[in-house]
C-alpha cells in the first residue's frame, strides 16, 4: 500500500530565493525611483535658472539700451556678486528713474529706478554668482556698448549652493545716446 504525503508548501530553499530575488528586484525599484527624483529635482532647479536668468538679462537689455550712458561710479570689469557696494548706474533721460542702478546684494540681483526702492529681479532659490559688465565701445569717455556676464547657481532645499549653474552672456548697445 501506497502512502501519500498530502502536504503541500514551499521548502526553505524556495522560500529563501524568493526572499532574495524580491529584495534584489525592491532595491533596484528604489534605487531607480531615487535616480528619477534626483533627475526631476536637477531639471526643475535648471529650469528656474532659466527663468530667473531671462527675467534678469529682459530687464539689464531694457535698461541699459534706454539709458544715455552710464555714470561714473559705475563698475565694470569687475564681478559685482563678489566686490561689496558695486554697481551698473545708467544715466537716464527721464529724471523719474535716473540713475537707474543693478547691484548684487545677499546673492540676489536688484534693480533700482532713479529714487524707487529696490526690487529684486532674482529669488533665493539661485545665487547669483558672477554679473560682469565689460565697455566695449566709449564715445565722450562714456561706454555706449557693454557686455555682460550673468552666471546663476542653483540652491538646494537647505539654501547652500549646488554644482548646477547657468551661464548667459550679451552685449548691448545703448539706444538713447
Amino acid at each position: 500500500m501506497r502512502v501519500h504525503n498530502s502536504q503541500s508548501g514551499f521548502t526553505l530553499v524556495e522560500l529563501l530565493v524568493s526572499i532574495a530575488l524580491f529584495s534584489i528586484v525592491g532595491g533596484l525599484t528604489v534605487q531607480f525611483t531615487v535616480s528619477l527624483l534626483r533627475a526631476q529635482a536637477k531639471a526643475a532647479a535648471m529650469a528656474e535658472l532659466h527663468a530667473q536668468s531671462r527675467v534678469a538679462m529682459r530687464a539689464l537689455l531694457y535698461e541699459i539700451r534706454r539709458g544715455r550712458g552710464f555714470e561714473s561710479t559705475s563698475d565694470f570689469d569687475v564681478n559685482l556678486a563678489t566686490t561689496s557696494g558695486a554697481s551698473l548706474d545708467i544715466d537716464m533721460a527721464d529724471p523719474s528713474v535716473d540713475p537707474t542702478l543693478f547691484s548684487v546684494a545677499g546673492n540676489m540681483l536688484y534693480w533700482k529706478s532713479g529714487s524707487a526702492s529696490p526690487m529684486a529681479l532674482t529669488t533665493d532659490d539661485v545665487f547669483v554668482s558672477d554679473l560682469t559688465f565689460t565697455q566695449r565701445s566709449t564715445t565722450n569717455g562714456r561706454a555706449d556698448a557693454v557686455n555682460i556676464t550673468l552666471t546663476l547657481t542653483a540652491s538646494d532645499p537647505t539654501g547652500q549652493p549646488t554644482d548646477l549653474s547657468y551661464t548667459t552672456e550679451t552685449t548691448v548697445a545703448q539706444r538713447g545716446l
